[in-house]
Parts: structure tokens; C-alpha cells; sequence
């Protein structure tokens, strides 16, 4: 062999020996670049799963939201209707209390044509009485003034 050829075949062992080298590199970045999309794969997976956990927590937080609103439009409904049942209550009260105040009004009138029959039976009886004794007309009359003169202070008395 001559020299010539040995330097070739030395350039050519020297170039293969970098081309190897240069392999394994490429080699080990593709291992490396293999393991880096493993992870990547690995990330879109727990991404795509949050992703789908937050779509399944926004849907309920819109249904819950939907419900509330229902619950919120129940709620002044029942409200409104309070309202106007206890303005109801008040003028039944109210009605109530103009109608306590009649009765007792009517009470009162009652009482007094009550004491008013009294008082006159009283005085039927006193006339009859003095009339019965054969007593004057005129004595009759100052009895009965003095018999009221005494009802009426009776009345009066607390």
C-alpha cells in the first residue's frame, strides 16, 4: 500500500470516526427529542383533561347560576305577594278597628238607654207607689225629682 492510499484510508477512518461520533450525537438528540415529545404528549394529556375539567365546572356553574335565577325570580314573586297580603292585613286591622270603635260606641249608647230604663222603671214604680198611698200629683213630681236628683248622683259616683 502506498502512502498515499494509508493517508486516504486515515482521512477516510478519521471522517468515518467523526460521522460516528456525529451519529451517536444525532442518535442521543433523537432520544432526547423522543423523550421531550413523550412529555410534551404527556402535558396535552393533562391539559386536554384540566381543559375538560373546566368546561364540566363552567357548565355547572352556568346551570347553578340558571338555578339561582329561577330561585331569585321565586323569591320576589313570593315577595310581591307578601306585600300584598300584608297590605290586605293592615286594612283588615284597620277595618277591625273602625268596627271596635262602632261597637264600643254602640256599647255605650246600649248603656245608656239601659240606665235611661232603669231610671224610668224606678220612677213607673216610686208614681205607682205614691199613687197607690193615694199621695198629690205634686208631691208625686218632687219624688220623682228627688229620686233622679239620687240616680243621677249614683251614675256619677265612681
Amino acid at each position: 500500500m502506498t502512502h498515499a492510499l494509508r493517508t486516504r484510508l486515515a482521512e477516510v477512518s478519521a471522517a468515518l470516526d467523526g460521522a460516528s461520533g456525529h451519529a451517536a450525537a444525532a442518535v442521543a438528540a433523537a432520544d432526547r427529542n423522543a423523550e421531550a415529545n413523550r412529555r410534551l404528549s404527556a402535558a396535552g394529556g393533562n391539559l386536554n383533561a384540566s381543559s375538560t375539567r373546566i368546561a364540566n365546572a363552567l357548565a355547572g356553574m352556568a346551570e347553578s347560576a340558571t338555578r339561582l335565577r329561577a330561585a331569585e325570580a321565586r323569591l320576589l314573586f313570593q315577595s310581591a305577594r307578601l306585600k300584598r297580603s300584608s297590605k290586605s292585613i293592615r286594612e283588615g286591622l284597620d277595618r277591625l278597628d273602625k268596627a271596635g270603635e262602632v261597637l264600643q260606641q254602640r256599647a255605650r249608647e246600649a248603656r245608656a238607654v239601659a240606665e235611661t230604663a232603669d231610671r224610668t222603671a224606678t220612677l213607673i214604680t216610686a208614681i205607682e207607689a205614691a199613687a197607690a198611698r193615694g199621695e198629690s200629683f205634686d208631691h208625686l213630681i218632687s219624688a220623682g225629682r228627688e229620686l233622679t236628683g239620687r240616680l243621677e248622683g249614683r251614675r256619677r259616683a265612681p
